[in-house]
């Protein structure tokens, strides 16, 4: 795992990477993963994990309920990148 200065984390994957990007979509909004966490409700674990890319697999609700909330799509919060 590599993390930017801008709150965004490279995750490898397969032959790819991910771009874990909710850090900095929270940064640009004024808001936290804590309160975050809160306003959904969703566990702080949770959010903390999306922000990080520490993931097995993703919940789709759980990212309907981030984009619902923030206003934004997916890809401002999770994007791959095949090699």
């Amino acid at each position: 795992m590599s993390k930017s200065s801008k709150g965004i984390y490279k995750i490898p994957c397969q032959k790819g990477y991910y771009l874990f990007k909710l850090e900095s979509l929270l940064a640009t909004i004024d808001k936290t993963k804590y309160t975050i966490a809160k306003e959904l409700p969703t566990e702080y674990k949770v959010i903390n994990r999306y922000a990080h890319g520490d993931l097995e697999r993703f919940d789709a609700k759980v990212i309907a309920r981030i984009c619902d909330h923030c206003n934004c799509k997916m890809s401002d919060i999770i994007e791959y990148y095949p090699n």
